[in-house]
């Protein structure tokens, strides 16, 4: 059999657009129209209407769908915000290395500049009052390099004068804890001298030493009453016996 019909059936494809039972009508139109636009003709070359694209972000835009991001406030540092103040701002992606060599190299091409002209006597000034400002310029820097260098000495004898009250309060603690170390030692070489001379003297002590009996002053009167009854025992008479 071949591929084909040999008599061609005739072709009943329905529109769409006019279909009863074709829901995406609106659906598929709007597709339609955000679509991209066509090429312009030739009668629409030199006035062209805005794209369909173009109401439609706009569109967009009015209904508050579009919001405009905020750029985040940038923190400026002091280099910055000084260089604002004269009118010298940093450029986007420059470091603040670069930054400062650039506003050296604008200072210094300005100050040769102007020497030049008060050199030449472009300036409007004569070049005596110049080199007067000059001048004075330098000795207040003379001054300011002279206080400065005061400052300095006097802190560092201030610094020098505080380290040697320090070395010299750590020296005398030392010493007094020295000297209490020593008085200690002493005070326990003389207990211990002590307690030996109360052991030897302990020692040395004799034991069995009987103290002296004192006197009795009615001994003899005892005595003497002892021999009397003595002799009346001896002259009883024979009849009591």
């Amino acid at each position: 059999m071949g591929r084909h019909k040999r008599i061609e059936s005739k072709k009943r494809n329905k529109l769409k657009s006019v279909d009863p039972f074709n829901t995406q009508v609106d659906v598929n139109k709007e597709k339609l129209e955000q679509k991209r636009n066509n090429a312009p003709s030739v009668n629409q070359l030199d006035e062209q209407s805005l794209p369909r694209a173009w109401d439609h972000v706009h569109a967009w835009k009015d209904d508050g769908k579009i919001k405009k991001r905020s750029k985040k406030k940038k923190n400026l540092s002091v280099v910055e915000l000084e260089s604002k103040k004269i009118g010298i701002e940093k450029r986007p992606f420059e470091t603040t290395k670069r930054f400062l060599q650039r506003v050296n190299a604008i200072t210094q091409r300005e100050m040769q500049e102007a020497k030049d002209k008060a050199r030449f006597g472009m300036a409007g000034r004569d070049r005596k009052e110049v080199a007067e400002d000059e001048k004075a310029l330098d000795e207040d820097l003379k001054r300011k390099k002279a206080v400065k260098k005061e400052q300095v000495k006097n802190l560092m004898a201030n610094r020098k004068g505080a380290k040697e009250q320090r070395v010299l309060d750590k020296k005398a603690e030392r010493t007094a804890e020295v000297a209490a170390r020593k008085a200690e030692v002493e005070r326990q070489k003389r207990a211990e001298v002590h307690k030996q001379r109360r052991r030897l003297a302990k020692i040395s002590k004799p034991k069995n030493i009987s103290k002296p009996k004192k006197e009795n002053p009615h001994s003899n009167d005892r005595d003497s009453v002892i021999e009397m009854y003595r002799q009346m025992k001896k002259q009883k008479p024979a009849g009591h016996a």
